[in-house]
């Protein structure tokens, strides 16, 4: 009898037991799951100074989400997981994790490839897996909104139209630096390919005579053979593209020559180069990817703050960097939301497309191209040191 007892008394207590896992465990409807979103990017290497920021901001974004409690899809609540790679910048090297994201890590959104040379490839391999594939790339602008590349969203108002800073900020610069010509100053690669054509073709159009142009290997450190061609056709400012880096390299040298002292920094320069070569110059101008953090805006304040809280440090000038790709996280997650699906890329597509979004940064997703538009701020500089910004719009 009272092995009977024993065994009654062990065989309830599994069952209890059982009951209270399965209940632990959150069985059912309250089951959490998780979203993994890859992130593809040259976070060392070449354009480490982009790459860096821009992954510290899909950090912070995925933080703000799962924070808040994750997304609700159909009832259900899911967690975003960060699936990081450092490409280096090496093309070769984004193309095979992006196949690794895909194949082995099973992700259905890849962020990142903000270089051209990466991003090209790339999309090849994210449109035909239908991978959702998320960038801030120049050159993918050319290629947005066809068959072939349903799956591949820009984030960042590129240069060139319909949304890109080209289309304000020339003709604001222009109007700001009052002047007649322009010599130009872009990287020999693909990138720079994009920059010297549209800009010395942007600025013809906004009745600027663009009397040089020239071109510039990234790695070198000698550019006085090139700055000596554009000095001796005296123009009246200088354009440099396309990173704080090269910017600091040539306008040095430029000032040094006496080549002129009204820059114009193109795409990715900041105000970096002003604190730089204070005293040096008499007018410089920049256009900012994403927003101007030197103001008291409370949306900004916040990011700020969450930015230090996360990594222990204030954001420098790059930061602006990190907005590449923290709201249009904020957006992917919005559109799960309303497509009432996780995994299937075209409801997913769909319900971005047309989609509003205001946070740190404001978008409007063109349904027609997969295209994130939005407005630009720019900044000037005079002689005095004062930073002046400026807001253009473009949609």
């Amino acid at each position: 009898m009272l092995v009977r007892m024993s065994r009654w008394v062990l065989l309830s207590g599994l069952a209890i037991a059982v009951l209270l896992i399965s209940i632990g465990c959150g069985g059912g409807a309250s089951e959490e799951g998780v979203v993994k979103i890859g992130f593809n990017d040259g976070i060392t290497g070449a354009i480490g100074s982009v790459g860096t920021p821009a992954f510290e901001g899909a950090q912070l974004a995925i933080d703000k989400i799962n924070g808040a409690g994750g997304i609700n899809v159909n009832g259900k609540k899911y967690k975003l997981q960060l699936v990081s790679y450092d490409n280096r910048g090496d093309p070769k090297e984004a193309v095979a994790i992006t196949e690794k994201l895909i194949t082995k890590d099973q992700v259905k959104f890849i962020f990142g490839l903000t270089s051209s040379p990466s991003a090209m490839p790339s999309q090849e391999i994210t449109n035909k897996n239908k991978v959702l594939a998320f960038s801030a790339s120049t050159q993918i602008e050319t290629i947005l909104g066809k068959p072939e590349t349903a799956y591949l969203f820009k984030t960042l108002g590129g240069e060139g139209p319909p949304y890109g800073k080209a289309v304000g900020y020339v003709p604001w610069a222009v109007k700001k630096l009052g002047i007649k010509n322009i010599a130009l100053m872009s990287p020999l690669d693909v990138v720079g390919d994009t920059f010297d054509k549209l800009y010395a073709a942007t600025f013809e159009e906004n009745g600027v005579k663009v009397v040089a142009r020239e071109r510039f290997e990234r790695a070198g450190a000698d550019f006085y053979p090139q700055l000596t061609k554009i000095k001796a056709a005296n123009p009246e400012a200088l354009a440099v593209s396309y990173t704080d880096e090269d910017a600091l390299k040539v306008f040095r040298q430029a000032l040094e020559l006496g080549v002129t002292k009204k820059l114009v920094g193109i795409s990715s320069t900041t105000v970096a180069v002003a604190k730089e070569f204070q005293g040096k110059f008499t007018d410089y101008t920049f256009v900012i990817s994403t927003r101007n953090f030197d103001t008291d805006d409370a949306t900004i304040k916040q990011y700020l703050a969450d930015y230090k809280q996360k990594f222990g440090k204030d954001a420098g000038s790059s930061v602006y960097f990190s907005l590449y790709y923290y709201d249009p996280i904020m957006v992917l997650s919005k559109s799960m939301e309303k497509a009432g699906t996780v995994d299937n890329a075209d409801k997913i597509a769909e319900a971005l497309r047309g989609m509003e979004y205001k946070g740190v940064m404001s978008y409007w997703v063109d349904p027609k191209i997969n295209y994130f538009a939005h407005g630009f701020d720019v900044g000037y500089v005079g002689s005095d040191g004062k930073v002046n910004y400026d807001r253009v719009e473009v949609r």
